[in-house]
């Protein structure tokens, strides 16, 4: 009896059921919508031609499904090397493959951990878009040093993304660059860049020319593939969010006081609707007005999704944008007011009920010490600061010198960032280190636990 051969076509189905199987086997974030997508993908028709292309493929059509947990979603592949800044050199318009090999190819060395967090948290990541009109090198200034360092020194996140149209073969020199700034940001552990396409044009035919619109599209895009905080570079932390990445909510958002959402800083976890549908519509709606797309779109789609059962927590102003960009309102945020304060900035751990109850008085005691202190940040508005040096006296503008003095309320509010990054030792490579802190200054004014030269 002359025995039949077996067909091919199942031969081949058999072998793409055990790679699929054993890719799954090795895989355990992927969620169950993810696995049903592949296995419906193989049942549907897909062939064994093409390999892991059809896999991830398959992987990225469910990832356009929305869910809070899409596959590149849910872990972080990327660790850096200990005392070294990471450079690395793609975009997140990439899929998960090509992300992957980005980093073997670019980060040979020790493993990178799985990075987990748990599904209904925000991660603790944080974004930022730094787009220049001269792409050839990096220069990062003080003001945006503060930004950056504000989130490290606050958060201790496990990665900051600095999101650039630089071109990725000065990412590698920004760590020997003349500009000590640059140098700085570079050499942090837990910075890593990543080159952006800025769009020139949206789908529907209209220029996209300002620098600033460009961010806003590369900022919903990052926000719905990675999820975490995003921050424009003229925002400075004031306090952790870890109470606000824990609450539950998939989107934490604060209005400005004009009482629109603001998009200069939100928290999300990756994919979430309301960014989903951010993302989605700011083609639709862009028009070249300086917010439609931006500010005036966020705020519509925020009173849409709070109806939704925790997916959008609103604050109020005060929490991410406590003042404007009125001419009055950046007075009190700049101004030298008098002269230098070096007084030991207020510890909260060291308050007592008893002492407060007993000194207590109905009338407002703000002082330019805490006039932020229900704010978790503060926005500083630079667009509009700049041709205002009248505000910053002799120092005319953000300087290091002007935070030092601490004569005006931005100063002493940014300052604890500025005296911590005094002694971080992975940045002691020049005038920062010299400057030293204030004789009568304690370590007071540090968060609990600060975060090392690691992060």
């Amino acid at each position: 009896m002359t025995m039949r051969r077996p067909r091919l076509p199942l031969l081949a189905s058999f072998i793409s059921l055990v790679i699929v199987a054993l890719f799954v086997y090795t895989s355990p974030n992927l969620s169950s919508l993810q696995l049903d997508g592949i296995y419906r993908f193989r049942f549907a028709g897909g062939t064994s031609e093409g390999g892991d292309e059809q896999i991830f493929g398959a992987i990225d059509s469910v990832n356009a499904v929305p869910t809070t947990t899409p596959l590149e979603q849910t872990f972080d592949l990327q660790q850096t090397r200990p005392g070294k800044g990471a450079m690395i050199l793609e975009d997140s318009t990439k899929g998960p493959k090509e992300i992957a090999n980005s980093l073997n190819n670019q980060q040979k060395g020790p493993g990178y951990p799985v990075q987990y967090h748990a599904p209904d948290e925000i991660p603790n990541i944080f974004h930022f878009t730094h787009l220049q009109a001269e792409t050839i090198s990096l220069d990062i200034g003080f003001q945006q040093f503060i930004s950056i360092y504000s989130a490290y020194y606050y958060c201790k996140p496990s990665r900051i993304y600095i999101h650039t149209n630089v071109d990725p073969k000065a990412f590698r020199e920004a760590r020997y660059s003349n500009n000590q700034w640059t140098r700085k940001i570079a050499s942090m552990p837990v910075v890593l860049f990543k080159h952006e396409v800025a769009p020139s044009t949206s789908y529907s035919g209209v220029q996209i020319t300002k620098l600033a619109h460009q961010s806003d599209f590369i900022r919903t895009r990052v926000m719905k593939k990675w999820g975490g905080v995003f921050m424009d570079e003229d925002s400075y932390l004031l306090k952790d969010l870890v109470g606000l990445r824990q609450a539950g909510y998939k989107n934490v958002v604060a209005r400005q006081i004009d009482g629109k959402v603001g998009c200069g800083m939100f928290l999300s976890v990756p994919g979430s609707q309301l960014v989903t549908a951010y993302q989605t519509l700011q083609d639709d709606v862009f028009n070249g007005g300086w917010t439609t797309h931006s500010v005036d779109l966020l705020t519509r789609l925020t009173d849409e999704f709070s109806v939704l059962d925790k997916e959008v927590l609103v604050m109020d102003h005060t929490a991410f944008f406590p003042l404007s960009w009125k001419a009055g309102d950046l007075a009190t945020i700049y101004e030298v007011n008098g002269p230098s304060d070096n007084s030991t900035t207020h510890n909260p751990s060291h308050f007592n009920l008893t002492s407060f109850i007993d000194t207590f008085e109905m009338k407002v005691q703000n002082t330019g010490r805490d006039i932020w202190k229900t704010s978790y940040a503060l926005h500083g508005f630079n667009s509009e600061v700049k041709g205002s040096a009248e505000y910053f006296g002799e120092f005319g503008g953000i300087t290091l010198e002007y935070v030092l003095v601490r004569n005006s309320n931005f100063a002493r509010a940014i300052y604890p960032i500025i005296k911590h990054a005094l002694t971080d030792s992975a940045l002691a490579d020049g005038v920062l280190a010299d400057k030293g802190v204030a004789d009568n200054e304690t370590s007071d004014s540090s968060p609990s636990g600060e975060p090392t030269a690691e992060g």
